[in-house]
């Protein structure tokens, strides 16, 4: 296992014991669905070395997610009844009951500090996180449209869970920087841990070449304005323009989220399911039969398509921004961009990339090893056992 970063502390000496651990997240953690399925992968990962005892499946009332996404929507995107103290405290008590009574040495939570805040500081935590609520308000437009009352109240619940949580764990140094210097939290109690890919590895994938016939380009997103999904057909439409012949695949809208004409050599998929088979099977082949990621991301906490493209040996073309430059390393697994660069910047960045196959092919090594060696749920696991040995002991 890699050393522990700069950003965490050596763990105490083990237990005797194999520590219990009761999971649980914002939903279902085993629902693949369920934040584009981090819990899920997370879940699987430390079953594997962990005696995970409890699983909480239902923290709150099925009604609550879809009555707060309604109330988010007429409201303009201003009321997210999810970030008030007592409306999580009301709806998470039958699940902080059962989880007391679970037996459990320590409590992992994924994305679940509201809930995580109120078990008491007689529990041991460890809390997952791919950014901190300060971070996310700053960052993301739609997060700065909440009124500034509902994100004081949900900053407040977050501040407790990390104050009385044994371990903040986070996959970029974007996120724990934020939890240092926004909320002062002690940086030896911080563990900076990259996380793997949202789907199944294949067993035996292969290094990208450049072979003969159009560049493909690979897009996976559903935020499309925040994603750059007109600056990714900008792309295509100038590479084609300019006598690189390629082609764009798009996952995660329609094509009417295009504000103008498609170009003809771009394809558009809508939204595939992982938990759909079929579905699931028809974006690894988009993946396996792409020769670039781009995703020209202007705000991203993390992006776990990047450690899924590296999972597939594919260098990914993005900006330097937020936890993509802890996923991406800019000139040996792939490309970051800065922020000012338009079209015309990737469009350029891209094609010199296609004149120069011996490159290409040393970021694809290397974005594979990365996803071996760094980016893989297993090696996080493992990391996460000593951290949860250290908050049993």
């Amino acid at each position: 296992m890699p050393e522990p970063t700069s950003t965490q502390a050596q763990p105490a000496a083990t237990t005797t014991r194999s520590p219990k651990v009761a999971f649980f997240a914002g939903g279902d953690p085993l629902d693949i669905k369920l934040w584009s399925g981090t819990p899920y992968y997370a879940l699987s990962a430390l079953r594997e070395v962990c005696d995970v005892t409890y699983i909480e499946r239902r923290p709150f009332p099925r009604f609550l997610h879809p009555l707060a996404r309604l109330i988010l929507r007429l409201s303009g995107g201003r009321i997210d009844i999810r970030m008030l103290r007592w409306v999580i405290r009301l709806a998470s008590a039958q699940a902080r009951r059962r989880l007391r009574q679970s037996g459990a040495d320590v409590y992992v939570s994924a994305a679940s500090s509201g809930l995580a805040g109120m078990l008491g500081e007689d529990t041991r935590q460890i809390l997952i996180s791919d950014a901190t609520s300060s971070a996310l308000t700053q960052y993301y437009p739609e997060m700065q449209r909440l009124w500034s009352s509902l994100r004081g109240a949900f900053s407040a619940m977050e501040r407790a869970a990390m104050e009385q949580a044994r371990w903040l764990t986070y996959p970029s140094e974007w996120a724990a920087t934020s939890a240092r210097e926004d909320f002062g939290i002690d940086p030896a109690k911080i563990a900076v841990l990259p996380w793997g890919p949202n789907l199944a590895k294949p067993t035996a994938p292969q290094l990208r070449t450049l072979t003969d016939g159009p560049l493909k380009l690979l897009f996976v997103g559903i935020a499309w304005d925040r994603k750059g999904g007109e600056i990714a057909l900008e792309t295509a439409r100038l590479l084609a323009e300019r006598g690189t012949e390629c082609t764009l695949d798009i996952v995660g809208v329609e094509a009417s989220a295009a504000r103008g004409p498609v170009p003809d050599n771009v394809r558009f998929h809508g939204r595939l399911d992982k938990g759909n088979p079929a579905q699931a099977a028809q974006l690894e082949a988009l993946f396996a039969g792409a020769h670039l990621f781009v995703l020209p991301t202007r705000a991203e906490a993390l992006g776990m398509v990047f450690a899924e493209a590296a999972a597939m040996a594919l260098p990914s073309v993005s900006y330097a921004t937020g936890g993509v430059e802890t996923v991406v390393k800019h000139g040996e697994t792939g490309l970051l961009l800065p922020q000012d660069a338009g079209a015309e910047d990737f469009a350029d960045t891209i094609a010199a990339l296609s004149n120069d196959p011996a490159r290409y092919q040393a970021l694809s090594a290397a974005a594979l090893r990365d996803s071996e060696e760094r980016l893989d749920w297993s090696v996080w696991a493992k990391a996460m056992k000593h951290l949860i040995e250290d908050a049993a002991s």
